[in-house]
């Protein structure tokens, strides 16, 4: 996920379509993880990875 989000400054529910997250359980096995702080968690790392990735 850290890839993904580096190399396309962001990480939205429907990129957990793409066959690398799908083959991983996609969307519904990070649900499941981290259920209704889903849209928190990915709105954090979107903005703590696309800083990191500016600063490097």
């Amino acid at each position: 996920m850290k890839d993904h989000i580096a190399s396309s400054c962001s990480i939205t529910r429907d990129d957990f379509d793409y066959a690398e997250f799908a083959a991983k359980g996609g969307l519904q096995k990070v649900w499941g993880l981290f259920g209704k702080e889903l849209g928190e968690v990915m709105t954090e790392m979107n903005e703590e990875l696309v800083a990191w990735k500016k600063n490097d």
